[in-house]
């Protein structure tokens, strides 16, 4: 446990970014200066970075998603993917969406999908298929 800005980015593999809720600050801690810089030491580093449903907000933010292929939450009748538009991403209508180093999702059941490739890309495609099929989610469905 440590403070954001305790935070040594070469002490970590990758990043998982949660979404949250608007309603109980996710936004003003997310878009916050520290959040921001940590993100961006992340990026910095060439560390895999994903992002779970409104989690992509934030890179988004921090400059990192610009001109990249990412998603977010798909309902309120599209308004947080207007706004990783806006922020320059270019979004797709997928569940989960990966270019290069980073991963975005569209929505919290998406989270078991973004932790195997996130585990794939810390170690390898064989180790995240060994352990998806021991979890019971194989590619089978």
């Amino acid at each position: 446990d440590c403070t954001l800005a305790d935070v040594a980015v070469s002490d970590f593999d990758a990043l998982a970014l949660p979404g949250g809720f608007e309603t109980f600050g996710y936004y003003e801690d997310a878009y916050s200066p520290i959040v921001q810089e940590v993100l961006r030491q992340f990026a910095q580093a060439g560390k895999p970075i994903a992002a779970i449903c409104v989690g992509a907000l934030p890179l988004a933010k921090a400059g990192l998603l610009v001109g990249r292929r990412a998603t977010t939450y798909q309902l309120g009748e599209g308004r947080r993917r207007r706004q990783l538009a806006e922020l320059g991403a270019h979004v797709i209508d997928q569940p989960v969406v990966e270019d290069g180093r980073f991963v975005t999702s569209s929505c919290p059941a998406t989270a078991v999908e973004v932790a195997l490739r996130l585990l794939a890309a810390i170690s390898s495609e064989a180790n995240a298929r060994r352990i998806r099929d021991l979890m019971g989610y194989s590619d089978a469905g």
